[in-house]
């Protein structure tokens, strides 16, 4: 401090310098930042959607109850979105690889089949409702390679379930059909873990060569529990108190040869189980309390040292 500049201080040359070196070292770092261009604040072009259409989150059809009769002649998913109780037809599918989901409602009628597929259409699946009440069948499908899943098909005035070739039959209820449960036709049919009831013919058909039949239930029908013709295997199934209405008919009836009659357990039918034709395979079933023969073969062949 110099006193005779009346006692004002001064900064000093060192600390000028100072200060201006922090100065210029502060705007050396602001200077990149500031200088720089904001952009074009132009957009490239309009916004684009930002939620997914309908048809991504559900590609399925819908078929509304007031829809029908409705005939499917697309490829594709389709569910059902209520109840249908109609004097009108039912649905018809025209068209091949066609998955149709009942989502727990009854489909009642009607005239004609509940759900009709034609003989051009193949690759069908039908799962998870109700037929009922129809004048014919409840499901009828005429093409190859179906499936048929947790469905029940009850008192209809034909068939609960008809299928032809390469058909899966799983889960699935059929009581009180005007003919037989379960129809299956041709060959390589399934029919699994499925209850037949109290229709006004057979439980259970196969008429197809190379079938299965399998893990089964089919009690108090008017004629057969179960029935085959060629080449298939039935096994762990129950057929009881079958062919009530005539004393003819069998808790399970083979009408011809190459089949594998196996596991089952055959009680307090009309006659337990019938052999129509050679060259089968009958071993460990069970049978209890069938009212004629455990085990009559036509030909004179002794069965009953094998139902063990």
């Amino acid at each position: 401090m110099d006193p005779s500049h009346g006692g004002d201080s001064q900064p000093s040359v060192m600390h000028l310098r100072h200060r201006t070196l922090v100065l210029l070292a502060a705007v050396l770092v602001a200077g990149p930042w500031v200088a720089t261009p904001a952009g074009d604040l132009e957009p490239p072009g309009p916004p684009g959607p930002t939620m997914k259409p309908l048809s991504e989150i559900e590609p399925r059809r819908p078929i509304h109850p007031d829809m029908l009769p409705f005939t499917i002649s697309e490829s594709g998913s389709y569910y059902l979105t209520g109840h249908v109780e109609t004097d009108g037809g039912g649905i018809t599918i025209e068209a091949s690889h066609v998955t149709l989901d009942l989502a727990g409602f009854t489909l009642k009628g009607g005239v004609g089949h509940g759900i009709f597929g034609t003989w051009l259409s193949s690759d069908i699946t039908i799962r998870d409702g109700t037929l009922e009440g129809w004048e014919n069948d409840g499901i009828h499908l005429e093409g190859a390679d179906t499936r048929i899943e947790r469905i029940r098909s009850r008192n209809n005035g034909g068939h609960g379930i008809y299928v032809y070739s390469f058909a899966l039959v799983r889960d699935c209820e059929t009581a009180a059909n005007g003919l037989s449960g379960v129809y299956v036709l041709y060959t390589q049919g399934r029919v699994l873990d499925t209850r037949s009831n109290d229709n006004n013919q057979n439980g259970i058909v196969m008429l197809a060569n190379g079938g299965t039949i399998r893990g089964c239930y089919a009690g108090h029908n008017r004629l057969n529990g179960i029935r085959v013709e060629e080449g298939t295997a039935v096994v762990d199934n129950t057929s009881y108190n079958n062919g009530w209405g005539t004393e003819t008919k069998c808790g399970i009836l083979v009408t011809g040869g190459s089949n594998v009659i196996d596991g089952n357990a055959v009680i307090a039918n009309n006659i337990g189980i019938q052999i129509d034709d050679s060259g089968n395979v009958v071993v460990r079933n069970v049978l209890v309390e069938n009212y004629r023969p455990r085990v009559k073969h036509r030909l004179g062949i002794d069965y009953e040292s094998m139902r063990k």
